[in-house]
C-alpha cells in the first residue's frame, strides 16, 4: 500500500515548509502549493491524485 498523497496550499511559505517536513516524517507523500490557482491546477489536472488536500483558511482559491 502506498503512502496518502497530502496537498498541501499555503501562500506563507514557512508554514507550508513545516507543514510538510512534518507529513513526510510522518510518511506521507506531499506536494505543495503557493497559492490557489496552483492548487486548482493541480487538482483539476489530476483529481483522484490527492487522499487530502490541506488548504489554509488565508489562502483564497483564485489569488495569485
Amino acid at each position: 500500500m502506498s503512502a496518502p498523497r497530502v496537498l498541501v496550499v499555503d501562500d506563507d511559505i514557512v508554514n507550508m515548509s513545516v507543514l510538510t517536513k512534518i507529513l513526510r516524517n510522518k510518511q506521507f507523500d506531499t506536494e505543495s502549493a503557493h497559492d490557489g490557482r496552483e492548487a486548482m491546477s493541480m487538482l483539476l489536472e489530476d483529481p483522484e491524485g490527492f487522499d487530502v488536500v490541506l488548504w489554509t483558511g488565508s489562502c483564497p482559491a483564485w489569488m495569485t
